[in-house]
């Protein structure tokens, strides 16, 4: 299902097809993603929120800062299938609560990225990503990168892997 608020769209249900923005005037509608979403095809946001498991199927863009909660339980995952890009910041939000990581805990898998990461500043947490994560400051923690790190200014790693890194 798809609601619209102004410049606010809430997604929590099957999207066919890309969810892009028709008309100049939809350049700065902010995106939420709750459980249950299902995007076929590519997303465009000014904002970017996803706060439940789901699905998106072609590219994760958004003009300004891209906003993860990922699941806590294991059965449960976002999985965007062809990378994310944001022009500002991409940062996952996990509580202090969550105990596990894809690191130490096998099978337990809540957000998955088959594709590149790409921000100005990104701050991954239990995070698998399948593609390299390019930035100018990031921070990669209890996460797995099958890729490269490639960052211009900073780059803080804790329990976390990868193939290798630049900073």
């Amino acid at each position: 299902m798809v609601e619209r608020v102004e410049n606010l769209v809430t997604i929590n249900g099957v999207v066919n097809g890309a969810f892009m923005p028709a008309s100049k005037n939809r350049l700065l509608t902010d995106v939420v993603l709750q459980e249950g979403f299902h995007i076929r095809g590519g997303l465009y946001a000014n904002n970017l929120t996803i706060e439940g498991p789901g699905t998106v199927e072609g590219p994760v863009m958004a003009k300004r800062d891209i906003i993860i909660h990922p699941p806590e339980k294991g059965d449960k995952r976002i999985s965007l299938r062809c990378g994310l890009s944001a022009r500002l910041a991409i940062a996952t939000q996990v509580p202090d609560t969550v105990e596990k990581s894809p690191v130490q805990t096998k099978g337990f898998l809540p957000f998955f990225v088959r594709g590149d990461v790409i921000s100005e500043s990104v701050s991954l947490e239990n995070a698998v990503v399948i593609g390299n994560v390019y930035a100018r400051n990031a921070v990669v923690k209890d996460s797995i990168v099958v890729g490269c790190l490639l960052t211009e200014d900073r780059l803080v790693m804790r329990n976390s892997m990868a193939i290798s890194f630049r900073a």
